[in-house]
Parts: C-alpha cells; sequence; structure tokens
C-alpha cells in the first residue's frame, strides 16, 4: 500500500524486480537454460565439444546422444568415435550385437543356429560326446564300423560288409556259396535242399514245366527254343522223320516195331525177311530165284513176288510167271498177279498195268496179242513197228 502510494507521488521513481532464473545460472541479463552452460560474453554457450541437447550441453559421444542428440545406442552397441558399434569380437545380427564363437544362434554367421543340444564352439557347432551333426541335428555316433549317411543321417556298414547282429558290427561280405551265420559272424557254406540248386546266392528250386528246362544263368525256368525240346534238364534237337525222343538216352530213336533206314522208320521185316539198306523194303534172306534155298520147308523162292520186286518165298508153286517190267508182281499170299502201287490193270487178269489214265498199248503176236507199254493221256499206240510210239 505504500510501495502503491509511494508510486503515485510525482517525482519519485522506483527500479523494477529482475525476473527470476530458475537454474540459477545467469550470464548478464541473460538466464542459462542449465548449469552446464557457460556464459561468454554475455551469452549462454555450451563448452568445447559438447551440445545443447533438450536444454543441456551433453558430448555427442554418449551412448544416449551417438552424433547426434537423441541418438541412443541399442541391442549392446555402445558410441565409438560417435558412431554406433558393436564391441570388439561382436558383430550386429539383426540389431543386436552377438558373439559369433560361441552364440548357438548365431554360430559363424548370423542366423546359423546349431541344432538342439549342441553348442558353439569357435562358430562351429559341435554336437556333445557320442553324437555328431548330420542335416542340422545331432545324431548317436555309429559304432561297429558304421559309417553315416549323410543323406539318411543312418548309420551304414560300408560297401562290401554287412551288419552282423551277433556282435552288432560290420563284416565282410561272403563268398559265392556261402552264407552269413548272424549269430557266429562266420561264413558257411550254403546246402540247398533235395530239389534246389545255388543260383545267384540262393537256393532255387529246379523243377520245370514241360517242356522247360533250368536256366543258370538267369536262375529261372525257360522254354526251349524252336526246333529244340527239353530232356534230362537240358535243350535237344527234335526228332523228325518218325522218330521220337528216348527220354533215358536223349537221343531220336524209332518207335517200337520200326527201323531207322535212310532216315526215316519203316516198319520192321517179318521173319524170314531182311531190310534193303538201299530201297528200305523187306527182302527173303538169302532166298534165291527158282530154287527152295532161303525158304521154309515146302516153299520156293520166286523172281518179282514183291511191289519192289524182289524175290520171296511162296507156296504159289514154281512159279507164277508175272512180268515186272509190265507193272506186275505175284503176291505171294494170293498166288495171283497184281499191279505194282499205283497202277492199274489193262485187263481182267492183270498182266499187264499202267498209270491211271493212260492208254494200255498192245501189238500182235503169233497166237495172239502181247503187251507193249503205255502211252500218256491224250496220246495213242503206234505198234507197227517192233518199238511202241505214242502218238
Amino acid at each position: 500500500m505504500v510501495g502503491g502510494a509511494l508510486a503515485s507521488i510525482p517525482g519519485v521513481a522506483w527500479a523494477a524486480k529482475p525476473a527470476p532464473c530458475p537454474s540459477g545460472n545467469k550470464c548478464g541479463k541473460n538466464c542459462c537454460p542449465d548449469t552446464t552452460f557457460v556464459c561468454s560474453q554475455g551469452k549462454c554457450s555450451c563448452p568445447t565439444g559438447q551440445t545443447a541437447c533438450g536444454g543441456q550441453c551433453v558430448p555427442l559421444t554418449t551412448n544416449q546422444n551417438c552424433g547426434s542428440c537423441g541418438n541412443a545406442c541399442s541391442g549392446g552397441k555402445t558410441c565409438q568415435s560417435g558412431v554406433c558399434a558393436c564391441p570388439q569380437g561382436q558383430s550386429e545380427c539383426g540389431g543386436v550385437c552377438r558373439d559369433l564363437t560361441t552364440d548357438v544362434a548365431h554360430c559363424g554367421l548370423c542366423g546359423s543356429a546349431c541344432a538342439q543340444g549342441a553348442s558353439c564352439v569357435g562358430g562351429q557347432c559341435v554336437c556333445p560326446s557320442g553324437k555328431e551333426l548330420c542335416s542340422g541335428q545331432c545324431v548317436s555316433s555309429c559304432m561297429g564300423g558304421q559309417v553315416l549317411n549323410a543323406t539318411t543321417c543312418e548309420c551304414e556298414c560300408p560297401t562290401g560288409t554287412t551288419l552282423c547282429p551277433g556282435n552288432n558290427s560290420c563284416v565282410q561280405n561272403c563268398p559265392q556259396g556261402q552264407t552269413l551265420n548272424a549269430t557266429t559272424c562266420q561264413c558257411e557254406n550254403i546246402v540247398c535242399p533235395t530239389g534246389t540248386v545255388l543260383c545267384g546266392g540262393q537256393c532255387v528250386s529246379t523243377s520245370c514245366s514241360s517242356g522247360e528246362v533250368f536256366n543258370v544263368a538267369t536262375c529261372q525256368c525257360e522254354a526251349c527254343p524252336t526246333g529244340q525240346e527239353a530232356c534230362g534238364g537240358q535243350c535237344v534237337q527234335s526228332c523228325s522223320s518218325g522218330r521220337v525222343l528216348d527220354p533215358t538216352t536223349c537221343q531220336c530213336a524209332c518207335p517200337s516195331g520200326t527201323t531207322l533206314c535212310n532216315g526215316s522208320c519203316v516198319q520192321n521185316c517179318p521173319s524170314g525177311q531182311t531190310l534193303n539198306a538201299t530201297t528200305c523194303t523187306c527182302e527173303n534172306a538169302g532166298c534165291q530165284p527158282g530154287t527152295t534155298s532161303g525158304c521154309p520147308s515146302g516153299q520156293g523162292c520166286c523172281a518179282n513176288a514183291t511191289p519192289a520186286g524182289a524175290p520171296a518165298c511162296t507156296s504159289c508153286g514154281f512159279c507164277i510167271t508175272c512180268s515186272y517190267e509190265d507193272g506186275v508182281y505175284m503176291n505171294p499170299i494170293t498166288c495171283q498177279c497184281e499191279c505194282l502201287p499205283g497202277l492199274v490193270g489193262c485187263n481182267s487178269r492183270n498182266n499187264s498195268c499202267c498209270p491211271p489214265g493212260a492208254t494200255c498199248c498192245f501189238k500182235s503176236v503169233p497166237g495172239g496179242a502181247s503187251f507193249a507199254g503205255c502211252c500218256p493221256s491224250g496220246t495213242r499206240c503206234n505198234t507197227a513197228g517192233e518199238t511202241l510210239v505214242c502218238v
């Protein structure tokens, strides 16, 4: 009240009260924002090496203000010469500093994680004792000579060996003809049951269907090639000319009651006759035409008494004359002249014969007619001379 009264009195003057300085750091007429400022020539400024950040003077080398105001370092990084960087020996992975020599999530490289249970040693994933790394996981180490398959991560025996259950170790494969004893882990000779043979390292049956033989190369029953047939476990040439295969000797032979002659089977000759090896016809053994030599008692030998023109023993008497040259022979059974097979008689007596359709030719002789021969169909006989001419 007094002050107010005095101030209203003319000629009396009072000085204004200075404004307060919250920081307490006065610089001339100015009030510095913070005590970190210095006063220079009536002005507030930061000391050398510091910068005003948010009303304070701070160095730009701290983790909170690294290189610029408010640039705080994170993820384990520190401010180094105004730049946020990882400590020596660490690398930045996704904004966080990591030790690539020991970090199981970043082992050797950022993001290269070790398998569960493994540790990172010197930047390499290492499995615990008794295990080894395969396709990014720790698996049990192989034993008994087995090696780890890098694709399947399974333990396997090396090529040329087999795992034996008896000692759970890899042993050398057995040679052909032997098998591995799973208990003793020793190779033993293979003994195949009756009816089987060792083929391809195993016992297989050799019993084949009819017409097949066992092929030891393929260990299978196979049919014989065309022109061959099975006999005695092998393929042999098929028989021909009426011959059949003997199952005992596997040779072609004529059936019972026949004989091989000139490559064909012919009927065996009756008693008292022999087979002519050239003509393959039966002939009387030792029969001499016009005699009884070589014939049974009461019979005589007649010439041309077979279709082949061979002598034969007969009871017809010595002897009915049948001209073989006229296509006729004497049947030793009927005692009649008969045409040779494939010919027909020129008369009822069949004492002359010609092929079917041919013309029978005769010529006049004293006391009758004589057979002159045969002319082909469509021709006629000319018997005027001594020689038959077909015209």
